[in-house]
């Protein structure tokens, strides 16, 4: 299994939110890559400062540089009635059996149905993406249980599923991570256990960034916050530009290390959200081989990263790149 350098999350202050969207009429999504392969995160700490959120390994302070809330929402959701139960990740839990107060407002659900877009996973099939977390870090759980493709849960909240046409979503819920947060991967370019390099990567210059659907759990004082992270054919350790055993840099500095992706943060409300964010809005963190700008055009992996140092609960699906 290969390892990637990601930011440290220390602290959750100055953040900004993010969120995402149904599945609606859906195009065919690309095949699945990485279903025994994808890792989506670090072995290691990063030793460089973040430049969207992320925190130093040495200095422990949060740069809130390349946080930007630009494309975000395009709906925060709405209220019709009372939550109920709390949600269980990795089961057929999804929260609230009867109200609907996680629910999106139908003009959101009508927007993602008509918005032209590239889907990259529903989850219908029952199977999520990659569930990373550090072993080492003794104190840290995850539900469900990190280190495979993490099982799709049933959404019971809002009763019917999201806007009314998907019945399952990756959720996610955990703490105590002192080292990094977890994360959700795939890649559609890997190092297969033969180390033969595996797959393509996607095309998506013709789209205007990348859409999905969120909301924060049910777990009480979960942080809000969530990171996207895109790896291009400059980051990616299969893409032949960056050197996959160089060491990440130091004190800001950059170096010819991988995985230094394209990324931002958001905070997700407790209503099913469409999050969507464009391309042009995604910076490095600065710890890794620099690249002047994303190229969408040989995108490799998506990841969404959980926070440090803190609880969390997301529930995401129909992750798609989306065309304005």
């Amino acid at each position: 299994m290969r390892t990637r350098t990601i930011l440290t999350v220390v602290s959750l202050s100055g953040l900004v939110g993010f969120t995402s969207a149904c599945s609606g009429a859906e195009s065919e999504e690309p095949e699945r890559k990485n279903n025994s392969n994808s890792s989506g995160a670090a072995a290691g700490t990063t030793q460089g400062s973040g430049a969207s959120g992320g925190t130093t390994a040495g200095g422990g302070t949060t740069s809130t540089a390349g946080t930007t809330s630009d494309g975000g929402t395009t709906s925060d959701g709405g209220t019709t009635s009372t939550a109920g139960t709390t949600s269980t990740a990795g089961t057929s839990s999804g929260g609230s059996t009867s109200g609907g107060s996680c629910a999106p407002e139908a003009s959101a659900c009508d927007g993602a149905a008509a918005m032209e877009k590239m889907a990259l996973g529903d989850f219908e099939n029952g199977m999520g993406w990659f569930l990373f977390a550090n072993p080492d870090d003794a104190g840290g759980s995850t539900d469900p249980v990190a280190g495979s493709n993490m099982p799709a849960a049933e959404i019971t909240c809002p009763a019917g599923g999201l806007c009314g046409s998907s019945s399952f979503a990756m959720h996610v819920s955990g703490g105590g991570f002192t080292s990094y947060g977890p994360s959700l991967s795939n890649d559609w370019v890997y190092l297969s256990e033969e180390a033969v390099v595996v797959g393509e990567p996607l095309d998506a210059s013709e789209y205007t960034g990348v859409a999905f659907w969120a909301r924060k759990g049910d777990t009480a004082g979960a942080a809000p916050t969530l990171r996207l992270i895109v790896n291009d054919v400059s980051t990616h350790a299969q893409g032949g530009v960056c050197d996959p055993e160089a060491a990440a840099g130091s004190g800001g500095e950059a170096s010819e290390a991988c995985w230094d992706g394209w990324m931002t943060e958001r905070a997700v409300p407790s209503t099913w959200t469409l999050i969507k964010v464009p391309f042009s809005v995604l910076a490095q963190g600065g710890f890794g081989k620099p690249a002047e700008a994303i190229d969408p055009s040989k995108i490799y992996g998506l990841t969404f990263q959980m926070p440090n140092m803190a609880d969390f609960d997301f529930w995401i699906d129909d992750v798609s790149f989306y065309k304005e």
